[in-house]
This record gives structure tokens, C-alpha cells and sequence, in this order.
């Protein structure tokens, strides 16, 4: 294959080389991630197929750089549109099969809604695609754009519309906090998307402007990401605290990027344009340098930003120590049940806390006041005694989608026993001897879904307490084996 010549001159078409190979594989990455995810599931299998049609628009710009000879670099930019040719529907149909076990699009209707992809696929290796290249000096191949790209655009913004209409609408009408904040994620990720493919993919280009061309792969390669974990993970990080360090090493990085790049620049300018270097040893020894100092320069500058700006953030190994000082010598129940409420609350803000301590001889788990009882037989119980995690009520449609058989059962009959309880979460309490309590938990303060850190708290604190309750219930036992009454 003959090589595209302008590679080997231009520093601008190899970075945009290097950043299109990278988002490339990424892309790549993801979407093989949804596939094997996805269990037939309509909503995944059509992202899914999102996310390979982008790609198979990023290998054929890779090409269409790459390659040299007029005829070649033509074919390969009018390929350019054979992914993108296919994505606005997709990502319609994606909208529609969400939150659905089954598409509600007969075959014959998606076949009307894929008929725009057909036609821009028919068009695809004429003339009113790209309808020529021009070779520009130490560069490469620029395409002349026809008249596909107003259609284009057209068919993607109708598309587009009824797709995020879709989004807002299930938004609006959802109860659910977990699928508001998916719907965030993803609503925030394609309007971006959007933005970026339209500003340096078609209105720039058409403007004979694509310097900013590796902008959008960037921006293509981290949104598509944000919406396949969105999709894919039902329990969130503590966002705001994501976000801000998200935010600050972002531009760190950025910062990195604008410095290092007039660092090259500046050395091409200076040791090829004044003392005769040749280009290509100096973009050898730049890359060279950057490989050896980018990555410690990066994290001394993280480690400063997280001393100054972060360090308050709470210490979690901290936090489970001082819950087990403060359990670990107790011996009554309601002393022992107030202290973990008290621990609980100093990092997860719930409106309601109630513990319910085994009742061996009676079969149950009972709340102090003896206002709830629950059965060991029952499907919560026995469902937790197994797992031995905390289980979250807005989860379990998404742990139904992963069980089998009996299994999903369970996990409905545990659904409405917690509607029953009007619990969001429940927090068992279990040692090699059996499950000694289960902690019933309001919603959070803040109306928002139980986070990773949220889960990983708690269950660390069910650890910790779970042994000194054990504890507290043989020195009960004991004391009415004597005849004390408790």
C-alpha cells in the first residue's frame, strides 16, 4: 500500500493520526464491552452497533489519511460515510428499546426507519459524496464535500430530535432516581456528541477548516464512554466528588498537552527552520522525551492539586475503624443498635433506620419495639443470607435481568416485601454463624440513589458490627440462660 507522503512531514496529520488510532481501539473496546453485555437485550445490542458504526467511520479516516495516490485517498474518504450512514437511526432505535425488554418496532418498521441509511449507502461511492481530493504539500488529501452532507445533517437532526424527545420523555415520567441519572448521563453525552460531530466534522470541514479535526475524535471516544457506563452500571460513584477531580485532572491534562505542543512545535521551528535538523529526529526526540517525562510530570502536578484541593475529602479506612471502636465492646442491643444508626448517619444521610436482631428460638428477625418481625423463611431473609451484600429496591430490576429461574422469583417476592417494609435498602449483618441481623434503610436525604461508596461503606461497617453484634446476642442468651431478664 503506497503511504500517504504528507505523514512524513506534517506534525498536524501525525497527531491526528496517533489520536485517531487511539479512539479507534477505544471505540472498538466499548462496543465488543456492550456485546458481551448486552444478553440480547435490544437496547444494548442497537448501542452497541452505535458505537461499531463511529468506529467504522474512524478507520476509514485513519485510512484516508494514510493512504497515498489520489484514487486510493478518494475511495477511502467517500468510505468515510458508511458508518455515519447508519448511526442517527440507531441511535433512535436505542432511545425506543431503553428501558424495554423487547423492541417495540416490528421488523418492517425498522426497515422504514433504516431506508435514509440505505439510500446515503447508495450514494456512498459517487460523486455527490466527496466528489474529489485536492493534495495539499507536506500534508496529505483534503475532500471537496457534495451535496450528501446537507442531507446528512438533515436526516440527523430529525433523527436526532425524536431520539433525545424519546429520552426527555421517559425522564419526565420516571420515578425512578437511578434511571434519571442514566438518563443525565446519556441525555448530557449525546447532546455533546451532537455538538462536536456537527461543529468539526461537517460545519468546520465544509468551511475547508480541519485543524480541529482531533477535538471531536476525543470528544467522541470519552462521551461514548460516559453513555456506555451509564447504561451498563446501575450503581453510580459519588458523582460530585468524581466530577471535581474528573474537572481538575482534565485540565491538568490539557494544560500538559497545550505546553508539550509548543514545546514541539517550538523545537521544529527552531532547530529545523534554524540550524537544519531533520524533522523527523526531531519529532523522534520529542516524542522520546514526552514518553519519558509526561507521565511522573502528570502525577507530581495530580498529587499537588489533590493536597491542596482535595485532601478534606473524608478517610474511609478511618470511618470503618472508628465504628468498630465503637461497637466492639458493647453488650446491650439498643445501645448497640443507637451506635451504629449514629455511625451510619455521619456518612450516609437516610430518613429512616431500623435494625432487626435474629430471634433464634422464634424463626425471626424483630425490631427492638417489636413493631416489625420478618420470618427467617422469607424470601428477604433467605435472599440475603446467600448473597451476603446489601440489597438496594431500585436494583433489582437490574439483578433480575442477570438471574435465572427461580432466582428472578426471589428477587420479586423480595421486591415486595421491601414495598411492604418501605424500605430502600436493606444491610444484612452476617458472620460464619449465620445472618445475626438485617438493617433496614430509608431513602437518602438528598433523594438521590445509593453510590458505590455509599455500598462499600456500609457493607464494610456490616462487616465490622456484624461480630460485635454476635457478641451482644451471646451475652443476652447468656444472661436469660441465668435467669436475667433482658
Amino acid at each position: 500500500m503506497e503511504i500517504n507522503p504528507g505523514i512524513y512531514h506534517s506534525l498536524e496529520i501525525q497527531i491526528i493520526e496517533v489520536t485517531s488510532v487511539i479512539c479507534f481501539f477505544a471505540l472498538l473496546v466499548i462496543s465488543i464491552t456492550v456485546f458481551i453485555k448486552s444478553k440480547k437485550r435490544p437496547n444494548l445490542i442497537f448501542f452497541g452497533s452505535l458505537v461499531l458504526s463511529l468506529s467504522v467511520w474512524l478507520f476509514a479516516n485513519i485510512m484516508s489519511d494514510l493512504v497515498g495516490g489520489k484514487e486510493a485517498a478518494l475511495l477511502w474518504a467517500r468510505l468515510t460515510f458508511l458508518g455515519p450512514a447508519f448511526s442517527p437511526t440507531l441511535f433512535l432505535l436505542f432511545a425506543y428499546t431503553l428501558y424495554k425488554k423487547k423492541t417495540p418496532f416490528s421488523w418492517w418498521q425498522i426497515l422504514l426507519l433504516f431506508l435514509p441509511s440505505i439510500a446515503i449507502v447508495a450514494i456512498v461511492p459517487t460523486r455527490y459524496n466527496i466528489s474529489d481530493v485536492e493534495y495539499i504539500e507536506n500534508y496529505g488529501y483534503r475532500p471537496s464535500i457534495s451535496q450528501l452532507y446537507p442531507a446528512y445533517i438533515i436526516y440527523l437532526l430529525i433523527y436526532a430530535f425524536f431520539g433525545l424527545k424519546k429520552l426527555f420523555n421517559i425522564f419526565k415520567s420516571t420515578t425512578s432516581k437511578v434511571t434519571k441519572i442514566q438518563l443525565r448521563y446519556i441525555i448530557f453525552a449525546f447532546i455533546c456528541v451532537a455538538t462536536f460531530s456537527l461543529l468539526f466534522n461537517l460545519l468546520l470541514p465544509s468551511l475547508g477548516y480541519n485543524k480541529l479535526y482531533p477535538l471531536s475524535l476525543i470528544g467522541l471516544a470519552v462521551f461514548t464512554w460516559l453513555i456506555a457506563y451509564a447504561i451498563l452500571r446501575y450503581r453510580f460513584m459519588d458523582v460530585r466528588i468524581v466530577m471535581k477531580k474528573g474537572a481538575a485532572h482534565t485540565l491538568v491534562l490539557i494544560l500538559l498537552l497545550i505546553v508539550y505542543g509548543y514545546l514541539v512545535l517550538l523545537a521544529n521551528d527552531y532547530l529545523v527552520q534554524k540550524y537544519a535538523f531533520n524533522r523527523a529526529f526531531v519529532n523522534f526526540a520529542s516524542v522520546l522525551v514526552i514518553a519519558v517525562t509526561f507521565i511522573p510530570f502528570r502525577k507530581w502536578l495530580i498529587r499537588i492539586i489533590n493536597r491542596l484541593f482535595f485532601s478534606r475529602q473524608p478517610n474511609m479506612k478511618q470511618m470503618i475503624e472508628d465504628v468498630r471502636q465503637r461497637v466492639i465492646g458493647l453488650v446491650d442491643l439498643e445501645e448497640f443498635c443507637r451506635e451504629l444508626s449514629g455511625e451510619i448517619l455521619k456518612v450516609v444521610n437516610v430518613n429512616r433506620i431500623t435494625c432487626l436482631i435474629v430471634n433464634k428460638r422464634q424463626g425471626t428477625y424483630d425490631s427492638l419495639d417489636g413493631n416489625i418481625s420478618i420470618r427467617a423463611e422469607e424470601a428477604l431473609p433467605s435472599f440475603l443470607k446467600d448473597s451476603m451484600k446489601m440489597l438496594i429496591r431500585e436494583e433489582i430490576p437490574y439483578l433480575f435481568q442477570e438471574a435465572f429461574g427461580l432466582e428472578q422469583r426471589r428477587l420479586e417476592q423480595c421486591e415486595k416485601e421491601m414495598d411492604n417494609l418501605k424500605t430502600e435498602a436493606v444491610l444484612p449483618l452476617a458472620t460464619r454463624h449465620g445472618l445475626s441481623a438485617l438493617v433496614l434503610l430509608g431513602s437518602k436525604t438528598s433523594n438521590e440513589p445509593y453510590t458505590t461508596e455509599d455500598v462499600r461503606y456500609l457493607q464494610n461497617v456490616a462487616q465490622e458490627a456484624a461480630y460485635a453484634l454476635e457478641n451482644v446476642i451471646l451475652y443476652k442468651n447468656a444472661l436469660e440462660r441465668i435467669g436475667v431478664k433482658v
